[in-house]
């Protein structure tokens, strides 16, 4: 086993336009890029497949709220052991949104994203096939949810980025 597979390297810098939802103001922690440089300049090179860790890699996507949200997304093995996953969402900035509270249970991977106004962003998603992932989000403990609304939700779709481009 060659070493992309257990430790995926990140040079910096992808794809994430950011955007506030037009409902109840909820916020997703963003960053431009600096200068007006173009997103996705730099972008993480995607890494071999590996069949004992299907979700190690680098995902383009598409983050859905209330419009279609461009998004880069790594994964990569977490400890000595290769059981946990770790990942971060790459800002055009080259800044890093990390991914808390990783888990893989029955096939379906969560994990938390802090959001910029409190809270926390919960994806939910899955492999629909080798290379690509699909999922649903939710805004959990945001602290400017009136009484009785229901938080934000959209979903997502990852594709992997083929190694080396």
């Amino acid at each position: 086993m060659n070493r992309t597979t257990t430790c995926i390297r990140v040079i910096t810098i992808a794809a994430l336009v950011a955007v506030t939802p037009l409902d109840m103001n909820a916020q997703i922690r963003r960053s431009s890029a600096p200068d007006g440089a173009a997103p996705g300049a730099g972008a993480p090179r995607g890494s071999p497949r590996s069949e004992r860790h299907p979700y190690a890699g680098v995902w383009n996507g598409t983050f859905f709220l209330h419009e279609a949200i461009p998004v880069v997304m790594v994964f990569g093995v977490a400890d000595s052991a290769r059981t946990t996953y770790s990942g971060f969402t790459v800002h055009p900035d080259g800044g890093r949104a990390p991914h808390l509270e990783t888990t893989v249970t029955k096939g379906e991977m969560r994990w938390k994203q802090q959001n910029s106004g409190g809270g926390f962003w919960v994806y939910t998603g899955h492999l629909v096939t080798r290379d690509s992932i699909a999922g649903s989000v939710i805004l959990t403990d945001w602290p400017q949810l009136p009484a009785g609304e229901k938080p934000p939700t959209g979903t997502f779709s990852l594709t992997r980025r083929a190694p080396g481009a």
